[in-house]
Formats: C-alpha cells, structure tokens, sequence
C-alpha cells in the first residue's frame, strides 16, 4: 500500500500534474523559442520535468496499523469509514479480476482485505 493512490495509469495526481507542466513548457519552448536554444532549453526541461516526477513518488506504507490509527485521528468517523469501505472496495474488485483471468490468489490482497474487513468492524462497532 502507499499514501497517495494512482490515479492516472502508474502516475499520482501530483505526478500527473508536473508531467502536464513539463509538457506545456516543453509545447511552448518548441514553438516560440528560436531553434538554435531550444536543444538545451528543452533538454533542461525534460531533466526537471523527470525529477519532479521521481520527487513526488508516494512512499509505501511501512506499518499498516500504524498508518490507520493516524488516519483515524485525522478524519471525521463517517470520512474514516468511506475511506476504509473504498479501499477494501478496490482490493476486492483486484482479487475479483484476479479470478477472473484464472490467476492464483495474491496473499498480499487477501492480507489486505482481512484488515479492511477487521478495520471497518471496529469501526462500526465503536
């Protein structure tokens, strides 16, 4: 698991947006910037546009009860439990396809659908 969630293929949304920044400056370099400048003013920008990538690359969470308990500080109860409900929604949806394709179960999405299904228990039952 990792603190931010992929949203656009293997980009965060922070990934995303530097990526279409870098695009846009690369776009704009390319047409008003005179030729003989635009090798080393585009090749600066790809260098940047890489590094901020990599920069904004979301850690894995360590300590997964750890994680949750902060995470249960930090929202409101009903936020808590929408959080929890999505995520144990997108790991079943994954061990649905997994068997769908014919694909051996993945120890680490059922790990982590049992803490979801204990989490959102406790959750309720508070």
């Amino acid at each position: 698991m990792y603190t931010e969630e992929r949203i656009f293929g293997p980009l965060t949304f922070k990934q995303f947006v530097c990526g279409a920044v870098g695009f846009g400056l690369f776009y704009y370099l390319d047409s008003f910037v005179p030729e003989q400048y635009q090798v080393v003013a585009i090749g600066a920008i790809v260098v940047v546009t890489i590094m901020a990538i990599l920069r904004f690359k979301p850690e894995k969470i360590g300590n997964v009860d750890e994680y949750f308990k902060v995470k249960k500080a930090e929202l409101y109860p009903k936020a808590y439990q929408r959080m929890l409900q999505k995520n144990q929604a997108e790991i079943l949806s994954q061990i649905h396809m997994r068997k769908e394709k014919g694909l051996a179960d993945d120890p680490e999405l059922l790990k982590g659908a049992e803490l979801f299904e204990k989490l959102i228990s406790e959750s309720e039952n508070k």
